[in-house]
């Protein structure tokens, strides 16, 4: 926004705090919010909206501060609360906030709680007075298509008893015989820990060094990690331009690759069909994470 950061713009973070009673704009974590609901100003009179990104990283914070925020926005019509994400169920999150079923002006389909109660989904973007008139009295799901490809889904036939070894066997095919040879774009591999990812690296760079040693392939491999706690600069390695022509990237990442980033020129998208989710444990009251 072409200004310094902490002026217009700031952020808070655990440990660390960059703002001032100029910014208008305050990006901050989940936790940090529910901290300043619960202990300091518990309307959060200070904001006029509210928007949660990745709603879908269902964690013990995040539904915490979903059901604070319904409560507050009963005592605060005024605030207008944004929920975003693309794997959501959104009628879902809809009903939980406004108390009746989400109904399009399509299907009007029946509620016997609210029975004049209809949402317009159609609504003209571009009329801000259309936008108001429905967004001051109810609430509204809003839906933006991205971009679409054709794309060709694959399944493995039996299942396998080590994730990862399938995985790299599945990528190094596909880099020898699927792609045959071509330089048509890199490969992006999901698996659900960094422990994963490092493992199926060193995998993939044994492997194929081995298989070098039996035959030449025009085009050569090179294994790259993503996960939340590499290092910044190993991070960055992922979103750098190719600067040697006849190699082909392999980003072995975690779900961070999933909607958080976008990594360029991705042609073939390798899912172990693994994900690790936090789930609370009320037994131990501890969270921890789960693979399912």
């Amino acid at each position: 926004m072409g200004c310094k950061l902490g002026e217009t713009v700031g952020y808070s973070v655990r440990f660390e705090d960059v703002k001032s009673s100029s910014t208008v704009i305050h990006y901050l974590t989940d936790g940090m919010l529910l901290r300043e609901a619960m202990l300091i100003d518990p309307l959060l009179s200070r904001y006029s909206v509210i928007i949660m990104d990745e709603v879908h990283e269902r964690n013990l914070q995040t539904d915490i501060l979903l059901a604070v925020l319904k409560k507050i926005s009963r005592k605060r019509p005024d605030l207008r609360i944004v929920i975003c994400s693309a794997t959501i169920d959104a009628e879902g999150f809809f009903e939980y906030f406004m108390g009746y079923k989400y109904c399009d002006s399509n299907t009007r389909r029946s509620n016997h709680d609210r029975p004049d109660i209809s949402i317009d989904n159609k609504m003209d973007l571009n009329n801000e007075e259309d936008v108001k008139e429905q967004t001051n009295k109810r609430g509204t799901i809003l839906s933006i298509d991205g971009r679409q490809f054709p794309v060709d889904i694959f399944y493995i036939d039996q299942p396998v008893s080590d994730y990862i070894q399938a995985t790299v066997d599945t990528i190094l095919r596909l880099h020898v015989d699927g792609l045959k040879g071509k330089d048509d774009g890199d490969i992006l591999c999901f698996l659900p820990s960094g422990e994963d990812v490092d493992r199926a690296v060193s995998l993939a760079s044994e492997n194929w060094t081995t298989m070098l040693e039996h035959s030449k392939h025009a085009l050569s491999l090179e294994c790259l990690p993503l996960y939340s706690t590499l290092p910044k600069q190993s991070q960055m390695n992922v979103f750098k331009t190719r600067d040697t022509p006849g190699t082909r990237r392999v980003i072995f990442s975690t779900n961070i690759a999933e909607t958080s980033v976008t990594v360029p020129d991705i042609s073939v998208v390798v899912d172990c069909g693994f994900a690790k989710t936090p789930f609370f444990d009320p037994k131990t009251g501890f969270e921890r994470l789960i693979l399912w």
